[in-house]
Formats: structure tokens, C-alpha cells, sequence
């Protein structure tokens, strides 16, 4: 995943945990936790490295996530 690319390119310690250890590629439904713990790993990278830190997205759980969240998570793991 992106984000752990960028938090070990940022030298920060161990490896992002998710809260959702059961995740399928293809199966799993996304939520909001996903994109808040994926957003939150960039956000730490990001600043580490003297990026830009781009405000919250601020996903609520159970909330449909937009495509505009999707594309700014792509865009804060460039």
C-alpha cells in the first residue's frame, strides 16, 4: 500500500496497523475506518517529510464515501 511506502520512506518507526485485520482484496467493503486510518499514516508521513499536510477529510462512519475522498487519498500518497 501506498501509505506504508510512504511511512517508511519518512523513516517513522514499525508498520501502520489497521484496526480491520481482515481485509480481502476484491471482497471487502470499504468504510470509513479504512480511509480514516490510511489518511491519518499519510498525514504522519507527509509531515515527517516536510510535506504539505492537506486538512482533514473527515469521513463519518457509516457515511457514503465520495469519490473526492478516494481521489484526495490518491493524491496525498504522490
Amino acid at each position: 500500500m501506498a501509505a506504508n511506502q510512504m511511512h517508511a520512506l519518512a523513516g517513522l518507526p514499525g508498520t501502520p496497523v489497521c484496526t480491520d485485520t481482515n481485509i480481502v482484496v476484491g471482497s471487502t467493503i470499504a468504510k470509513a475506518i479504512h480511509f480514516q486510518e490510511v489518511e491519518a499514516v499519510l498525514r504522519g508521513a507527509r509531515s515527517s517529510l516536510g510535506m504539505s499536510v492537506p486538512a482533514v477529510l473527515g469521513i463519518a462512519q457509516g457515511a457514503v464515501i465520495p469519490a473526492a475522498h478516494i481521489n484526495a487519498l490518491r493524491t496525498y500518497a504522490q
